[in-house]
């Protein structure tokens, strides 16, 4: 109950605080002022931006004349910013995908006219949309491309904010490292220009990723450096959100009292700013709070506010997680409390049942499934309190079943979090490649210019400066070719994990997981998303190695045709077989070397068999070199000539490993394609490598 927490922590770049004098004056402007002309579209889209704050329902009627006035006008640069208005207020008004969409029409007619500062604009608060509909991929590549405009610009208050989007995808993947960089990196800049606004939100930002990461004495700092940089601003609606992470660090802490009194402090300032929204967000977390230091008449009461509120805003599901609060509150309390709320105590159980009941049919409808396994375990503990055991199974199993769906979509996510995380990396990767050739080029170049300049001082010399020069310009030469192959290698590392990673194998794996559960083989379910969670896991981290040991390689292609086996069951056997003489944990090899040649012989020879097919990989050792051969007996190579696509990429790309190996250590290793009767040889050979 205590994890039950409504934490709002994004940026917009550029926050209008809606305020009632300017609000006035915007709308005697536009009541005074009736002619179709860019002045009356230049107020329309004034109001309808301040709006999106306070009242988007009405800021969309703006922004929609400010839309039908502009384009009979014909003036592109206010038809722009009424489509980022409108875009604005559908964002506050929960319809992000259709302000998506005008984000796009703003962007290009920005784009169209030149305004690039706009253009980031607009991209920015895309990508805070995709981030409230959780397409964080999207997200990231929007704040991406953001970031580069403000960079070319020079709009440090821009780069700024979308350094700070970036770091919240980055910590929404629990790639805390790079969250923290980015953050550190908007502090910088925010200091630079001397912007508290910036300031603040990278503090408070750096203070969730610390308390994400447990060490709560400094999320607390960092947030109490927010805090006061807020008030001295006098930013009251950031003072409250400062409150409200406060509350929950202390809440982390078990720091009940502290955490009421921040919460508390956040209550009272919304309420001043007439903040429906936060006002029921804060007495929900109240009532939280209350309930876990055993305040039951306190906390209900809290609850109830919470309930009647978000009833008003017409937010339903937060509504339904107030009731059900309340109801799992009045399942357990004393009779006395019940007394006192003048409930009879005969009629607990099915007074219960009503509110779950009610609470179920929100969750159902917004496909909360989290919540409805809560409230299907509660329903069937009141059901069996109650003697109906029959209601009290059924439930029971409901609650099963979501439960298992819930850890396939948990394995999911981890899946997406990961693929979001290497590609994180992988962009690094490429940023410090270019960062490397960018210092190469200018080292060459100086070294060109103090050459000439040497030619020019003295003739004398000139034998001396040009072999200095000449040596120079070799040890450049040489660092740049080892910058080259390096980028080549590790450009060949991200091919290989992209060719790991087969979208079909990751497709048919979660297909085979939602199967098992259909059949009622939860059990078979958990361990199959728990192996091929694992193995995601495995494949994300060797990637990061330049080379790992024989055994790892071995435990990673068990694991994936442990998976393969248990998904085409019992069509593929296989068999692993390594040589009494390998010392695997010592040996060294290139990651991922091996996988998707068996991966190739499975799909393009074993699944095309009318009957189970076999594979065996053999690890030998042969005078000072490693040799590892995987033999199918599928159909054969005649047989796929058609569907080879992805077979000769895994030839491509190894091969172009393995020459880059022999290049870089000046090795002689092999890949060798080899036709059987029946079936198919790949055979790799290696120069041994030891660890020690």
């Amino acid at each position: 109950m205590r994890g039950l927490k409504f934490i709002v922590f994004f940026f917009l770049l550029n926050l209008y605080n809606a305020n009632s004098e300017v609000l006035d004056s915007l709308q005697l402007k536009a009541d005074g002022y009736r002619i179709s002309d860019t002045i009356r579209a230049g107020v329309l889209n004034s109001l309808a931006v301040e709006l999106s704050s306070s009242d988007y329902e009405k800021g969309l009627k703006y922004a929609d004349s400010a839309i039908v006035l502009s384009t009979a006008i014909k003036a592109d640069k206010k038809l722009a910013t009424a489509y980022f208005a409108k875009a604005r207020n559908l964002s506050s008004g929960g319809d992000d995908s259709l302000a998506i969409i005008n984000y796009q029409k703003a962007y290009l007619l920005y784009l169209k006219t030149g305004n690039f500062t706009a253009c980031a604009t607009s991209l920015q608060n895309m990508g805070i949309s995709y981030y409230n509909l959780s397409d964080y991929s999207l997200a990231a590549e929007r704040h991406s491309a953001a970031l580069e405009i403000f960079k070319k610009v020079r709009n440090d208050r821009g780069t700024a904010a979308a350094l700070n989007s970036l770091g919240i995808i980055a910590m929404e993947v629990a790639d805390y490292t790079k969250a923290m960089d980015l953050y550190f990196e908007s502090l910088k800049l925010a200091k630079k220009i001397e912007d508290s606004t910036l300031l603040a939100n990278s503090y408070s930002n750096i203070g969730i990723v610390y308390k994400n990461l447990g060490d709560l004495n400094k999320a607390l700092v960092y947030q109490n450096i927010a805090l006061q940089l807020n008030i001295k601003r006098q930013m009251a609606y950031e003072t409250a959100k400062c409150y409200n992470n406060i509350a929950i660090v202390y809440s982390v802490m078990e720091q009940s009292d502290k955490a009421i009194e921040s919460y508390n402090k956040a209550l009272a300032i919304n309420e001043k700013l007439k903040y429906s929204f936060g006002i029921a967000s804060n007495y929900l977390n109240l009532g939280i709070e209350l309930l876990a230091t055993n305040k039951i008449l306190e906390a209900y009461g809290s609850m109830k506010k919470a309930e009647s509120l978000f009833k008003k805003i017409g937010d339903r599901n937060s509504e339904a997680v107030a009731i059900k609060v309340q109801s799992s509150l009045l399942m357990n309390a004393p009779d006395s409390i019940l007394r006192f709320l003048k409930i009879p105590v005969s009629q607990r159980n099915t007074q219960c049942l009503s509110m779950h009941q009610k609470a179920l049919e929100v969750f159902r409808e917004t496909e909360d499934i989290s919540n409805v396994a809560d409230v299907e375990s509660e329903m069937s503990t009141l059901y069996e309190r109650m003697g109906d055991l029959k209601n009290s199974l059924h439930y029971f199993k409901e609650y099963s079943l979501h439960k298992d769906s819930m850890a396939v979509e948990d394995k999911k996510s981890e899946i997406e979090r990961s693929e979001l995380k290497f590609q994180f990396e992988a962009k690094e990767q490429q940023l410090k490649l270019e960062n490397a050739q960018r210092s190469t080029a200018l080292k060459e170049a100086e070294m060109k210019r103090k050459y000439y300049m040497a030619g020019s001082v003295c003739l004398l010399l000139l034998s001396g400066g040009a072999f200095v020069a000449y040596k120079q310009r070799k040890d450049v030469l040489v660092k740049k070719k080892e910058v080259e192959l390096n980028a080549a290698v590790k450009e060949s590392e991200f091919k290989a994990l992209r060719l790991q990673m087969n979208p079909h194998f990751m497709f048919n794996s979660l297909n085979s997981i939602a199967d098992f559960i259909d059949k009622n083989k939860s059990q078979t379910a958990s361990d199959f998303a728990v192996k091929f969670s694992k193995l995601m896991r495995m494949i994300l981290e060797y990637s990061e190695q330049q080379e790992i040991t024989l055994k790892e390689e071995i435990d990673l292609l068990e694991l994936y045709l442990k998976l393969e086996s248990i998904r085409l069951s019992p069509k593929l056997n296989y068999h692993i077989d390594i040589d009494k003489e390998a010392d695997a944990d010592n040996i060294l090899i290139l990651p991922m070397l091996i996988q998707p040649f068996v991966e190739n012989s499975i799909i393009h020879g074993i699944t095309p068999l009318n009957n189970s097919g076999n594979i065996k990989i053999s690890f030998l050792i042969q005078q000072n070199e490693l040799e590892i051969i995987i033999d199918d007996d599928g159909v054969g190579m005649h047989a796929t000539k058609t569907t080879n696509e992805r077979k000769s990429m895994a030839m491509k790309i190894t091969s172009e490993r393995i020459a880059l190996y022999n290049e870089k250590y000046h090795a002689n290793a092999s890949l060798q394609l080899i036709a059987l009767n029946p079936g198919t040889r790949v055979q790799l050979r290696m120069p041994l490598k030891y660890r020690y």
